[in-house]
């Protein structure tokens, strides 16, 4: 859909920033720019809702839309994994995004 006219090689290039992003919890990934947000972390955990509404989602987060596409196309073609993390569902998104913005605050 996105990256359907790109490169193996270049689809690559474009995971590798956008996951960097999510690690990095960069500002306009995240509702509030904050990956600790309990919709994150509800995610994380498998469960849909916060009792605060949702703010953000699978359907509805661009980085997470992108990471996913790429994460189907590269998991076939792909022969370094080393750099790779499935992002196929929004739990595994929201895990590693939890995941970094714990240990940048100290709490992992």
């Amino acid at each position: 859909m996105y990256f359907d006219k790109l490169k193996p090689a270049e689809k690559e290039l474009i995971f590798k920033g956008l996951k960097r992003l999510v690690e990095d919890g960069a500002p306009g990934v995240f509702h509030n720019a904050d990956p600790g947000h309990p919709t994150y972390v509800a995610g994380a955990a498998g469960k849909r809702g916060n009792g605060l509404g949702y703010v953000d989602g699978p359907s509805t987060n661009p980085a997470f839309l992108m990471l996913r596409e790429l994460s189907q196309d590269l998991k076939d073609s792909s022969t370094s994994m080393i750099w790779w993390y499935d992002f196929s569902n929004w739990q595994d998104f929201c895990k590693l995004a939890v995941k970094k913005h714990r240990e940048r605050k100290g709490t992992a």
